[in-house]
Order: structure tokens, then sequence, then C-alpha cells
């Protein structure tokens, strides 16, 4: 993705597969790619960190809660479980980004 598409946003929801080690191992990537080219270092930026698949059975999910939560907190980002199959958690999401934005 071409940087001028989020230089001037006000906040990215990073996603991954919670059954995909590969997608939350590119994570570190976006976050990085947020920190150097938005405004996230002197507080104008909001960055959320979403687990995707949470409707998955425990036994199909390689990243665990605890992991995530851990990643997002180091990197001062909100944290949830969703699943864009089930709408669980979404729309909570996206709330608690337009609120931190605010």
């Amino acid at each position: 993705m071409i940087n001028l598409y989020y230089r001037d946003a006000i906040g990215a929801i990073i996603c991954y597969d919670l059954s995909d080690e590969r997608s939350f191992n590119a994570v570190q990537y976006w976050v990085n790619e947020m920190i150097q080219n938005t405004t996230f270092e002197q507080g104008g930026f909001v960055m959320a960190l979403a687990g995707n698949k949470c409707d998955l059975p425990p036994e199909q999910q390689r990243i665990t809660s605890s992991v995530s939560l851990e990643f997002a907190r180091k990197h001062q980002m909100i944290w949830s479980e969703v699943s864009a199959k089930t709408g669980q958690g979404v729309s909570e999401m996206f709330r608690s980004v337009a609120e931190k934005a605010a």
C-alpha cells in the first residue's frame, strides 16, 4: 500500500487472522508503517489491533489472546478479537477507535 493513502488518516485498524501465524507476524510491518508515516508518535493517530476469526474453535486458533494483547499494549493499541463472519466485536472495535480519535 502506498503510504499516501494513510498519511493523513486519523487511525488504523490492523487485522490479522487468529488461525494464521504469518498474518500476525506481518502486523509489526504495519505498525512500523503507521509510526513512520502518520502522527502516531505525536499522539494524533489511533491504532487498533483486531484478531479476526474469533468464531473459530479454540483448537484452530494459533495466536493466543495473551500474546496479541501484550503486543497491543506494547504499541499503545486498542485491542479486540472479532469475527467478520458473524460480526462479533466489529461494531465495538470501530466505536472504540472513533471515540479515541474524537
